[in-house]
């Protein structure tokens, strides 16, 4: 009943032609770089020890202890948790180590808007010996603050099409510079208490009119009611309007670039 949305685990030195079109970035459709097919493991175990060791993590239990999904084999979702993880040796080695037998030697994370990979190896500890035990695999503080960065960084990916397709890329900011801006607007009206797609949308267009992030004290004063959609929406379309006339009316030289973005 979840096929379509399940992973499956497949031994690539048996599958050269799937291994290349995993490396091939294209707009070809058999290129599957950038398209958030798969993440990729360098292993010495064997697929069966893979699996059952990977199973582990199809589910995570929360703080009260009831399972919750976790779509770890997402390129978006395992590259959010192995850069949030770098600093802590202890969970990350959940992802490698099973007690004392490593069964993970590399993680490798196609990041989908570059040309590159995330690359992580495994820590080097040993779980359950010495003084550095792993905590319980489970929806802790440290996870929730991951989870939440993904929330954000889905959001933006939604958002950033919108804004595209609306007002498109007037600075010309290369795909990395205007990722970060789409990211960055999405957090801060999170952090505000938007709730509505359409409307950090609109908040976004700002920001690349301005080829920067709204000042942190704009957003209560031109959307009071954030957390309240129709209110918010309402607000923050009003907010891109004003914007966009003074957008326009630097763009036709009437305004001073300070005084548009003001």
């Amino acid at each position: 009943m979840l096929g379509d949305v399940a992973p499956y685990l497949v031994a690539l030195d048996h599958a050269p032609e799937l291994l290349r079109r995993l490396f091939t970035r294209s707009d070809q459709t058999t290129a599957l770089w950038g398209r958030e097919t798969a993440v990729i493991l360098r292993s010495d175990a064997g697929i069966v020890s893979l699996r059952r060791h990977l199973r582990r993590f199809t589910q995570i239990p929360d703080m009260e202890g009831k399972p919750r999904f976790l779509r770890f084999y997402d390129p978006v979702v395992m590259g959010h948790i192995l850069t949030g993880l770098k600093d802590d040796e202890a969970r990350l080695a959940r992802w490698f180590w099973h007690r004392q037998v490593q069964v993970v030697r590399e993680w490798i994370v196609p990041q989908e808007r570059l040309d590159r990979a995330l690359l992580a190896t495994a820590p080097q500890i040993v779980p359950e010996e010495g003084s550095m035990p792993i905590p319980p695999f489970r929806i802790d503080a440290r996870y929730s603050l991951i989870f939440d960065g993904i929330v954000t960084d889905r959001l933006a990916r939604k958002i950033s099409r919108a804004v595209v397709h609306s007002v498109g890329n007037p600075f010309d900011l290369p795909p990395e510079d205007w990722a970060q801006l789409m990211e960055a607007v999405t957090a801060l009206c999170r952090r505000a208490g938007m709730v509505t797609p359409q409307a950090i949308g609109h908040v976004a267009s700002v920001a690349v009119w301005r080829n920067g992030l709204p000042a942190p004290q704009e957003l209560p004063k031109w959307v009071p009611d954030a957390g309240h959609p129709a209110r918010e929406l309402a607000q923050a379309k009003a907010f891109h309007l004003a914007q966009k006339r003074s957008h326009d009316a630097w763009r036709n030289g009437a305004v001073s670039p300070h005084s548009a973005g003001a």
